[in-house]
């Protein structure tokens, strides 16, 4: 028997910190590094100039990932949203994280996401459901997030 392949997601949205974590994707990659390949474009991409961030995030982060997840931490990030218009145009579906204490989400931004929670631990919560069941049974890693949610 074959082992279940491991979703890729690309974590997209604004290097900031997050609680005591110098950056919100160490606090989701030290609890779901088991369960997920990331991309994490401060480490996976050449940060040195433009022309191989931009092209390295797109083109290696985006296309070889299964899904961007969007901590969304303001009214919009313009590289994060470039990332998201990225993913879906190459077939990719978006999760929009929208980070507790967030007034307004930029209807641009809000209308790319394919599933949209609120809190980074509530997005964890369904990616670690979507990595239980897989792609091809997203419908059931969507609602059992909504039952353990509550």
């Amino acid at each position: 028997m074959s082992e279940k392949k491991k979703i890729k997601v690309y974590l997209a949205g604004a290097f900031v910190p997050y609680m005591t974590y110098l950056d919100w994707r160490n606090y989701v990659k030290e609890r779901l590094d088991h369960d997920i390949d990331f991309y994490d474009p401060r480490k996976d991409t050449n940060q040195t100039s433009i022309a191989h961030f931009v092209y390295e995030d797109l083109e290696r982060g985006v296309v070889e990932s299964d899904l961007v997840f969007y901590f969304v931490t303001g009214v919009g990030d313009v590289g994060a949203a470039a990332e998201c218009a990225f993913g879906i145009a190459k077939g990719k579906f978006v999760v929009l994280c929208v980070n507790d204490g967030v007034r307004m989400v930029h209807p641009f931004v809000l209308g790319m996401g394919k599933r949209v929670f609120i809190g980074l631990d509530a997005g964890m919560a369904y990616l670690k459901n979507l990595a239980k069941y897989g792609l091809k049974d997203e419908y059931t890693a969507t609602y059992d997030t909504m039952k353990e949610l509550g």
